[in-house]
């Protein structure tokens, strides 16, 4: 280890020892370096500005997304209460759908109940006809000789009174 160490200590005289630099490098490197920092600092300024509208940029985008997700967000819900309601509208239509086709079925039995009452009025209509034919033949020789018995009366016949007459002419 000690070997090392002298070797180390041995070498970093040497370095030390080179060439001695002179002010005037000195001085020109100096403002040269002096400058290229300058500029780099530049640089670095208009980095950071660029860098702080760019975050600026990030920011608004980043709220308009946010924005932009909330809308979607009340979009969504918007959409699915519609979904809902129209699964509600649905049933609903089914089951009117349903009521629909027996109320079909019923005015069918209705409208099938009101033919054979109509044929069944007919036919009392029929027999009752009948049955009056059947006695009003019966009374017609009874009551034939009845009417040869009666006399006919007469028609008195009406002579015009001037009322009437002064009636005709305003016409």
């Amino acid at each position: 280890m000690n070997r090392l160490f002298i070797i180390l200590l041995v070498f970093i005289i040497f370095a030390c020892s080179g060439e001695t630099i002179s002010n005037v490098n000195t001085s020109n490197e100096n403002s040269g370096l002096s400058s290229l920092i300058d500029s780099a600092n530049k640089e670095i300024s208009k980095l950071g500005e660029s860098a702080s509208e760019k975050d600026g940029i990030i920011e608004s985008i980043t709220q308009e997304l946010a924005s932009k997700i909330e809308n979607l967000d009340v979009l969504n819900n918007s959409l699915e209460a519609m979904r809902l309601q129209l699964n509600d509208i649905s049933n609903e239509n089914l089951n009117l759908s349903d009521e629909n086709l027996a109320l079909s079925s019923q005015i069918e039995k209705l409208l099938e109940e009101k033919l054979l009452l109509e044929m069944s009025l007919k036919n009392l209509r029929t027999q009752y006809e009948a049955a009056v034919i059947e006695k009003s033949i019966e009374n017609i020789p009874k009551s034939a000789p009845k009417e040869e018995e009666r006399k006919t009366p007469e028609i008195p016949t009406s002579t015009p009174t001037p009322e009437l007459k002064n009636n005709d002419k305003t016409k």
